[in-house]
């Protein structure tokens, strides 16, 4: 749910970061399962280092979550917006809110207004922080037991990022929207070939990777459910040549 919502979100997650004055990041949709809000906003606050809002709107009512970035306190942001929320709480880099359907206009023009104080102090270059290089013979399906032995994840406990070395990239293909934003992988490690996702890296194909290069990636790994099938996926932080 979460990677289909991303594919069809972001290109509006990208106008939000602009018109916003790249302070900020807020979406709203009805194509948006209230259940994966907070995982949303999490992922857009990674990605464009600033806190994110992810609001479902639903028949009734909205709700939504947002996420910090850059150690920027998000409640004390709801705190300016709680005479529109029916209901809001959380803590100072994750909180949720919950607000009547006939204020949601309200609550997108009263973001756009707040959104230019908004203060952060942003690091000179994202650091992605590794938790294990696993050499390619480790590299097999039963990985995904020790990615999962550690879940839940969540604030405090992100998910584990793993490096490996010279890994040849067999297949590339695009996806998204546009039919060029995102990148589809197939790297081989030797003994298993992963499919594997780039986010956003469609730029970086034939600059910084090409078809058939053996290459260093930083990675998460888990489950990708399609259509009724599931399959162990990849998705690429960054890739290097070695």
């Amino acid at each position: 749910l979460g990677d289909a919502a991303w594919e069809k979100l972001f290109p509006e997650a990208k106008r939000s970061f602009d018109e916003l004055h790249e302070k900020l990041v807020f979406v709203g949709s009805r194509e948006v399962h209230r259940g994966i809000t907070g995982i949303l906003a999490a992922r857009l606050a990674n990605t464009f280092h600033v806190p994110a809002m992810v609001v479902a709107v639903l028949e009734d009512k909205a709700v939504g979550s947002i996420r910090s970035a850059e150690g920027y306190n998000v409640k004390d942001f709801l705190e300016k917006l709680s005479d529109i929320f029916t209901d809001f709480g959380g803590h100072d880099f994750a909180a949720g809110f919950t607000l009547e359907h006939g204020s949601y206009d309200i609550l997108v023009r009263r973001v756009r207004e707040l959104s230019a104080g908004v203060e952060i102090t942003q690091a000179a270059e994202p650091v992605l922080e590794i938790d294990a290089e696993i050499p390619p013979s480790f590299m097999t399906p039963e990985l995904i037991r020790v990615v999962e032995q550690f879940e839940p994840y969540g604030e405090g406990s992100p998910p584990l990022v793993f490096m490996t070395r010279g890994v040849e990239i067999t297949n590339i293909d695009f996806m998204g929207r546009n039919g060029r934003q995102h990148v589809r992988l197939l790297v081989d490690t030797g003994k298993h070939k992963w499919p594997a996702v780039f986010w956003n890296a469609s730029e970086r194909v034939n600059r910084d990777f090409s078809l058939n290069d053996t290459v260093d990636i930083v990675f998460r790994m888990g489950r990708n459910y399609y259509q009724n099938q599931e399959n162990l996926q990849l998705t690429i932080l960054d890739i290097a040549a070695p």
